[in-house]
């Protein structure tokens, strides 16, 4: 950490002023360089999108910035001044898929593995492509995955994964039971018109959630998945939708111009 501070410091050094500072995981860069880049900026801003209880470091940085956001709702009510934000898309339009394909990409671990050979089994009974991957560079975990039936891959880059998740008609999110926050995968599924199957319980209080586009799967069986995929997927109205493109975020998270404030709904979504 000491020598990427140095070297963090000799770049920050070419900027002698900046108007805004936006820290994404502020926690993964050196409390000194964060310090010093606030004494450059106008407005430092800083966002966690991980729950607070994973990486409790962070919470020795909130102070410093003018404004900090969490994605998790148990994390706003732990400290006072902080305020909501979620995960967003990057807009694109794209042609409908013609596949029949579950998509599913994250770094290997229990949890996940132990899901993932569940969700295999029951979109091979439902005639389901599943492409689910595990990425591990572990002896031991690639022969667990490979026992399994399942692909080993390798870290992809953004553009990659992006490309996959076009071509997949149903994307799946097993989230971390350690924080409720949701994941870019759910962003990605609104912005797309994909089907999403996830973890995540809390995606239910949101507004756009809708039970012909999002299953909550309880982990332990299929029911009521096969009459999922078959039901029709339902528009999101574009002023919900639109809340969570890039646009309308940074407007909202650097609060210029106009925007739609983002919440963590703690109510039940208006579509359902």
């Amino acid at each position: 950490m000491a020598e990427r501070n140095k070297t963090l410091m000799r770049q920050l050094k070419n900027i002698d002023h900046a108007d805004y500072a936006l820290f994404i995981r502020p926690d993964l860069f050196p409390l000194p360089f964060v310090k010093e880049v606030k004494s450059k900026v106008d407005k430092l801003i800083g966002y966690q999108w991980d729950g607070l209880q994973r990486f409790p470091e962070v919470i020795d940085y909130i102070d410093l910035f003018d404004r900090f956001f969490v994605f998790d709702a148990e994390d706003l009510a732990s400290k006072t001044d902080l305020l909501p934000l979620t995960n967003f898309f990057i807009e694109k339009n794209i042609p409908e898929s013609s596949e029949r394909s579950a998509y599913f990409i994250a770094s290997y671990d229990e949890h996940r593995f132990e899901l993932i050979k569940k969700l295999k089994t029951i979109f091979d009974h439902e005639d389901v492509d599943s492409q689910l991957y595990l990425v591990s560079s572990e002896d031991k975990q690639i022969q667990n995955i490979q026992n399994a039936g399942l692909p080993v891959e390798k870290p992809l880059t953004y553009q990659e994964n992006i490309h996959r998740v076009e071509k997949a008609s149903i994307l799946v999110d097993i989230h971390s039971p350690i924080h409720s926050g949701l994941s870019f995968r759910v962003f990605e599924a609104l912005n797309y018109n994909k089907k999403l199957i996830t973890t995540n319980r809390s995606v239910r209080n949101y507004d756009f959630y809708h039970p012909n586009n999002i299953f909550i799967w309880n982990t332990i069986d299929k029911n009521g998945i096969a009459e999922f995929l078959k039901a029709e997927y339902v528009e999101i109205p574009y002023e919900i939708k639109h809340k969570y493109a890039f646009s309308n975020w940074i407007n909202y998270v650097l609060d210029i111009g106009e925007y739609s404030s983002i919440e963590l709904s703690t109510t039940k979504s208006t579509l359902v």
